[in-house]
């Protein structure tokens, strides 16, 4: 499993609780996150997708492994399928970007620059605003806390390198996903403004073998709030890959 820009390995906490009961689950911090190296100074999508043939290299066994990825995440984990996919058992795509508009690839290089010049608190306060509504940010006032203090730590400066890749390189694959041969389940939120629902469609026509759950009245940080669904439509998923 791979996370999304500026949290880490933690965010995967209540899927590793789920799914390890029947699965062995591995989570990735992606160069410069969590306990991993600092990626290059100016780093490019195939850095990050040459991370993950490492990290499966060093963990290869009999099985051929499941990929997940989380937004940008996603964005590796598919840019590895479009050229691997037969050395995975199967694909699986979260809240993942996909062939934005100029308009909304604009939106995230501006956010790029301003998380960039105003820091980590900004990007907190941009992030929690667009993933959560002012009811959730009640609720889920302790699981927002811990996320982020997950967003605070490590060092900034080097998630920045990571998040300039992943404003600017989702066109690197555009067009490509066809060439994924594994079967993919593919999630997002009915409400989630990043990676779109309409992203996710157009994800799902492009891959031939691929399942699509939108969540409804969810945003980007499912995973989280929604975790008990999303873990129950991941599980299902792995246990038909799985069965021969």
């Amino acid at each position: 499993l791979i996370h999304g820009v500026i949290v880490d390995h933690r965010m995967w906490q209540p899927q590793v609780k789920s799914l390890s009961k029947n699965f062995t689950i591995y989570c990735i911090d992606m160069l410069g996150h969590g306990r991993t190296a600092q990626p290059f100074e100016n780093p490019k999508l195939s850095d990050f997708v040459n991370q993950l043939e490492e990290v499966l290299t060093f963990l290869s066994g009999t099985v051929k492994p499941v990929i997940g990825g989380f937004s940008m995440g996603g964005l590796v984990a598919q840019s590895y399928a479009i050229q691997n996919s037969k050395k995975v058992s199967g694909l699986i795509l979260l809240n993942t970007v996909y062939d934005r508009t100029k308009k909304q690839r604009q939106i995230v290089i501006d956010r790029y620059h301003s998380n960039l010049k105003a820091g980590v608190d900004n990007a907190i306060a941009s992030g929690i605003s667009r993933w959560f509504t002012s009811k959730e940010r009640t609720l889920w006032a302790k699981e927002i806390y811990e996320l982020e203090n997950w967003m605070r730590s490590g060092n900034f400066d080097e998630k920045c390198k990571a998040h300039r890749v992943f404003a600017y390189s989702d066109h690197e694959n555009t067009g490509k996903i066809h060439f994924i041969e594994c079967p993919t389940l593919i999630m997002t939120g009915a409400k989630d403004s990043g990676s779109t629902p309409a992203m996710s469609r157009k994800m799902a026509l492009e891959i031939n073998d691929s399942e699509l759950h939108v969540l409804e009245n969810q945003h980007h940080a499912m995973s989280l709030i929604c975790s008990d669904q999303v873990s129950t439509i991941m599980e299902s998923f792995l246990r038909r890959v799985f069965t021969p």
